[in-house]
């Protein structure tokens, strides 16, 4: 998604500075929102380090 590619690039132009871990949250959760899961699934794809609940 346009929001976790934008995390990720702050992330590796912050890197000399500061340590970030990109947490990926489903919002709705994975059994409300049919689709959380594939998103979640794609955003570790991505580079997100965690996942939160």
């Amino acid at each position: 998604t346009k929001a976790v590619e934008a995390v990720l690039e702050a992330k590796e132009e912050l890197k000399d500075l500061i340590d970030i871990q990109v947490v990926a949250f489903a919002q709705s959760g994975f059994f409300v929102d049919l689709e959380s899961e594939s998103l979640i699934r794609k955003s570790l794809d991505m580079g997100c380090d965690l996942v939160g609940g």
